[in-house]
């Protein structure tokens, strides 16, 4: 039940990432946003959840020779690198992950910039990438730890609140960032994606904190 539960979180993820996608063609617009005056999930994120989702997948239903493992750690590593970049360049006013060159702009709502990544979306890449990563390197390269499983889980718990309150405050109707200058907020639609995503990470190790409690 447990395995069922995380391929369909991997599989929640995915969906809600192509529909981001599909709400850049025209008359599409809700699928990203769901309301009009919600900013929709930007490219770079539908990529990125689309890359972790197949790869919680690949995990729950494939066996992995060492070579496949090394590609998905190598492609997990990348996603949380975007992510800590993305974080690092709000700050920094840098584009150091290049995202203004890999995607054309989109627009703006109320100043908000349209199809740009969040910083508090690439702060829940950095760990949600990280913990993807503990799941791969128990599965194939080191013998079952406890502690590091419960790390990994740690991080999907901390995803998981992340999203949680970002859609609480969506359901409320004052969701967060908003009218904070050009700072962009999480888009409901990506904290829909993180909530799946960490229900998909949380569920795969059934030893783990909190799961085997």
């Amino acid at each position: 039940k447990l395995k069922s539960l995380s391929v369909l979180g991997g599989s929640g993820t995915i969906a809600i990432a192509f529909m981001g996608l599909l709400g850049y063609l025209p008359g599409m617009g809700f699928l990203g946003s769901i309301r009009e005056n919600y900013i929709p999930m930007a490219p770079s994120t539908a990529v990125s959840f689309i890359l972790l989702g197949f790869i919680l997948l690949i995990l729950n239903i494939k066996q992995l020779s060492a070579a496949k493992a090394t590609i998905l750690l190598i492609v997990t590593l990348l996603v949380s690198l975007f992510g800590i970049l993305e974080v690092a360049g709000h700050f920094s006013g840098i584009d150091l992950n290049f995202e203004d060159t890999l995607v054309p702009t989109a627009g703006k709502l109320n100043e908000i910039p349209i199809a740009r990544m969040s910083p508090a979306t690439g702060a829940a890449f950095l760990l949600s990438g990280i913990a993807v990563f503990f799941l791969i390197l128990q599965r194939k390269f080191s013998e079952p730890n406890l502690l590091i499983k419960s790390f990994g889980s740690g991080l999907g718990i901390i995803v998981l609140l992340i999203s949680f309150v970002f859609c609480l405050a969506y359901l409320y109707g004052t969701p967060l960032l908003y009218g904070h200058g050009t700072t962009i907020p999480m888009a409901l639609t990506t904290a829909l994606g993180f909530l799946f995503l960490s229900v998909s990470i949380l569920s795969y190790e059934r030893d783990a904190f909190p799961l085997r409690l």
